[in-house]
């Protein structure tokens, strides 16, 4: 096995583990943002203050 195949087989790892950040990254931020905006109706519903 050459040096080359295991930098690149270790920058595909490190490209999916970049993907995997950014796309949890962007899913808290839009979960965050859809509770925002559903905070007034969630604290009618359940009477929360």
């Amino acid at each position: 096995m050459s040096s080359s195949f295991f930098s690149s087989t270790l920058g595909n790892y490190r490209w999916r583990i970049c993907a995997l950040l950014f796309f949890s990254t962007t899913i808290n931020y839009v979960d965050r943002q859809v509770l925002g905006i559903l905070a007034p109706d969630l604290q009618r519903e359940f009477q929360w203050s």
